[in-house]
């Protein structure tokens, strides 16, 4: 009983830990650019995306919601950060 009460604290100790690190360690930011229905060029900054049968799923930097677009879209890698960065960083806005 006492050894399966000490697991259950290790396990939640370590699920802790391994949440921490997560916020902690760096994360790939990626520079999304795309052409909107205007015609103008904008450029997003993403901490996370998925790409689908011509469409991308993005969670921009520093937000909780998930947005779709599809066109022409170019991805490349900006800067590694952690999420304590993210919230600090300038990131560079559409010309």
């Amino acid at each position: 009983m006492i050894l399966g009460a000490i697991a259950c604290v290790l396990i939640v100790l370590l699920a802790i830990g391994l949440g921490i690190d997560s916020y902690n360690s760096p994360k790939q930011v990626y520079k999304i650019e795309y052409i909107d229905i205007n015609n103008q060029k904008q450029i997003i900054y993403a901490d996370t995306y998925r790409t689908d049968d011509g469409y991308i799923t993005y969670k921009k930097v520093n937000h909780s919601e998930y947005k779709t677009i599809s066109g022409r879209i170019e991805i490349e890698p900006y800067k590694r950060l952690t999420y304590k960065e993210m919230e600090k960083h300038e990131f560079p806005k559409n010309k």
